[in-house]
């Protein structure tokens, strides 16, 4: 249950925070939620009175990689947001070990965030990779369904484990183990430190090291049982709906987003194959089809930053289709 909530003067980062998002304007907010304060770092980019759209980072990520897509939508008027969740990016965790960085968790902080701004509505919740596991559960907060008018998922977590978390027990308990490990008095801080560059080596590096210790705490946290039967209500709930993912992912591989994309309702016939040589999709979307996909050819984990045009250019023409179907 949600405990709220009140909000305090919304400031500006420091310079020094700041120094390398020379796109997004990195503000601080503090909110409480689940018997605690939190200082939820956010970026910020966009009109203040635009139609706004939340942007869900993955882990051990934050805000950095949103910036380009972000840029495609500012420029057609709308707000983007994207929240550092506590524990990673600059978002510090709360000192009374109340946030367990769950999927639900993860949920209540972003609705009482959203609520902060005094937003009546979100035109898109737009979640990456592991974000999307927490989108996917959003029929256990209904308050914050309730604002959603559309779903963006890119490059998602799939409902059964990919590649680099299988076999699936075991790494759960490596993932388990690790993170307890570096909670240690004294030591702990030294072994996160000394296995830092492990995270580089494999590709899952965070802002800090703290990130990279929750970002194994989440995992440890993840259920395929329980995502498979959110995954079923969040089709039930026939929200506006968009999945974006590439064929060259080596996070995510091609099968389990296809699974993915079945499991939510969206039919073959509005799947469509973005073709790197020709530039464009092989299925055009009427405006009335608010359950789509859009697989890209060559398109890795990173397409909301590495083919951010591509993405950003669906999500356009998605929102048109949202708004067109809302008025």
């Amino acid at each position: 249950m949600v405990i709220k909530r009140y909000l305090q003067q919304q400031t500006t980062v420091d310079s020094k925070t700041a120094a390398n998002d020379y796109f997004f304007e990195l503000k601080k907010i503090t909110v409480k939620v689940l018997g605690d304060e939190f200082e939820l770092v956010y970026a910020d980019a966009g009109p203040k009175d635009g139609e706004l759209i939340v942007m869900v980072h993955g882990a051990p990520a934050s805000h950095g990689g949103y910036q380009n897509i972000s840029k495609m939508m500012t420029q057609q008027g709308y707000r983007v947001v994207v929240p550092n969740m506590p524990g990673m990016g600059w978002t510090p965790m709360p000192r009374s070990g109340c946030y367990n960085c769950s999927a639900l968790h993860r949920l209540q902080v972003l609705q009482v965030f959203t609520e902060a701004l005094q937003y009546e509505r979100i035109l898109m919740l737009c979640a990456h990779s592991l974000g999307g596991h927490s989108v996917l559960h959003l029929s256990e907060v209904p308050s914050l369904l309730s604002m959603c008018q559309s779903v963006c998922l890119m490059s998602s977590i799939g409902l059964s484990p990919h590649r680099d978390v299988s076999p699936w027990i075991l790494k759960r308990n490596m993932a388990w183990l690790y993170y307890h490990l570096c909670q240690l008095p004294i030591l702990g801080s030294s072994f996160a430190s000394l296995t830092s560059p492990i995270f580089r080596r494999i590709k899952l590096k965070g802002r800090t090291i703290d990130s990279q210790v929750n970002f194994l705490r989440e995992v440890s946290h993840m259920s395929w049982e329980k995502v498979n039967s959110t995954a079923e209500l969040f089709k039930e709930m026939k929200i506006p709906l968009l999945v974006v993912a590439g064929n060259r992912d080596h996070v995510i591989q091609l099968p389990i987003t296809e699974e993915l994309i079945a499991k939510l309702g969206i039919a073959e016939t509005n799947t469509a194959w973005y073709h790197k040589s020709s530039k464009s999709n092989d299925v055009i979307f009427s405006a009335d089809v608010l359950q789509r996909a859009v697989l890209i050819d060559q398109g890795d984990h990173d397409i909301f930053n590495n083919q951010s045009e591509i993405v950003g250019s669906e999500q356009l023409d998605f929102l048109e289709a949202v708004k067109l179907n809302h008025t």
